[in-house]
């Protein structure tokens, strides 16, 4: 069963029950039950009986899967920031900001501000990936990339760039890349290239590799590597003439390999 935005259908709050911690006064999700009939607080790593770790009950929110109408219940049991439901990989929801977003809400030009879209024209645009809100989206189609390629690595904001594309107010994928000055001669660096299936073979991949090789590269020497590319990547690679291809040969014109 294939990953699905289907989001929730309903949210109700209920009153759930948790554990509470009678040293530290943690809650349900830092409780491990050891199989033994003993808890452990993974705050203080109390243990006792669970009869001695008394029961309260907070209200919580509780999402009906739009797929099966499983019940996902706001808690670390089920996630933290993307709700997905086990039953039928359906992801439900996204948490940002205390509040619920359907994952196509997410994915949609109206979750970021208006000045974070670089508008290329024909209903396309960029978003750079700089703080949680404009990352989220590249966090959600991550869970497509990594279901249908377990070589995708995920995006590490710390030490990574990423710039999404937008078609028609959907984000439909992202290229990943870094810059460092003092590495590979500080050129800059194309670690990942995504788009969703049902938007391949239309161009999008090539618009947004030469997007950001006109507007990144060629700003930092016009040179750029490229990390272990899968088929795709390569493929588009040598219709854009970054790479030639003559009989067996390759020539690498203004790129190089990182294995």
């Amino acid at each position: 069963m294939n990953i699905s935005f289907g989001g929730y259908q309903e949210k109700t709050m209920e009153d759930i029950p948790f554990l509470k911690c009678p040293n530290c006064n943690n809650v349900g999700h830092s409780l491990t039950g050891r199989g033994d009939g003993i808890w452990e607080c993974d705050i203080c790593k109390h243990q006792d009986i669970r009869e001695k770790f008394p029961i309260i009950r907070i209200m919580k929110a509780v999402l009906t899967c739009s797929k099966c109408q499983t019940k996902i219940h706001d808690t670390p049991s089920y996630g933290s920031r993307f709700f997905s439901c086990y039953e039928c990989r359906n992801v439900v929801a996204v948490k940002y900001n205390k509040k619920f977003y359907q994952p196509t809400e997410i994915i949609n030009t109206r979750f970021q501000s208006p000045e974070s879209l670089k508008g290329l024209g024909r209903g396309i645009n960029l978003v750079e990936c700089r703080n949680l809100r404009t990352t989220l989206p590249l966090y959600l189609l991550e869970f497509l990339s990594h279901e249908e390629e377990n070589g995708f690595l995920s995006f590490k904001s710390k030490y990574q760039n990423a710039i999404l594309l937008y078609v028609h107010n959907e984000c439909i994928g992202y290229l990943i890349w870094s810059f460092k000055k003092r590495e590979h001669d500080g050129c800059p660096i194309l670690r990942q290239v995504f788009i969703k299936k049902e938007h391949r073979k239309k161009g999008w991949g090539s618009l947004l590799i030469q997007t950001w090789y006109n507007i990144y590269v060629t700003s930092n020497g016009g040179k750029f590597g490229v990390e272990n590319p899968n088929n795709i990547t390569f493929k588009i690679l040598i219709n854009l003439e970054h790479i030639t291809k003559d009989k067996n040969n390759l020539e690498y014109k203004d790129c190089f390999l990182i294995t």
